[in-house]
C-alpha cells in the first residue's frame, strides 16, 4: 500500500477499474471520513449520490445522454459517440457523484465548492490506495 502523502503528491489519473465489488457501506463509511477531515466555519452544504447498480446506472446513463443530446452541440453528435458514451456509464462498476448546494452569497457558494473538492480529493486517494481503481501516474 501507498504512503498516504505520497498519493496526495502524485498527478493520478483513472485508467481501468477494479472489478471487485465494493459495498455500498463501505463508501458511505469512506465518504464519511473523508467528510470528517474538512473544517470549515459552520456547515457546508453538499450531497452525494451514488450509482452502483447496473439499474442506477442505466438510469444516470439515460439521464446524462439526453442532456447531451438535448443541447445544441449535443445533437451535432454522431449516434456512435453517444453510444459510447452511454456504454462507458453503465460500463463503470460504480458512480459516486458530489453536488455542492448553491447558496445565497458568492462565499458561502465558493464554500460550498471547496467542501466537494476536498472530500472527492480525499475520496479518490483512498479509494486509489484501497485498490478500487488501478489509477497511473502523469507527470505535470
Amino acid at each position: 500500500m501507498k504512503d498516504v502523502f505520497t498519493t496526495v503528491r502524485e498527478r493520478r489519473t483513472i485508467r481501468r477499474f477494479s472489478a471487485a465489488p465494493v459495498e455500498q457501506e463501505r463508501i458511505v463509511a469512506l465518504l464519511n471520513e473523508a467528510a470528517g477531515l474538512y473544517e470549515a466555519e459552520g456547515t457546508p452544504h453538499w450531497r452525494c449520490l451514488y450509482f452502483g447498480t447496473p439499474e442506477s446506472r442505466e438510469e444516470l446513463a439515460e439521464s446524462m445522454t439526453a442532456k447531451v443530446t438535448g443541447s445544441r452541440l449535443g445533437k451535432l453528435l454522431p449516434a456512435p459517440m453517444i453510444e459510447l458514451l452511454k456504454k462507458q456509464i453503465t460500463g463503470t462498476p460504480a458512480h459516486v457523484i458530489f453536488i455542492a448546494e448553491s447558496a445565497g452569497t458568492e462565499r458561502e457558494r465558493d464554500e460550498n465548492y471547496a467542501a466537494v473538492c476536498s472530500i472527492m480529493q480525499t475520496f479518490s486517494c483512498w479509494a486509489g490506495n484501497k485498490d478500487w481503481v488501478c489509477c497511473g501516474t502523469q507527470t505535470p
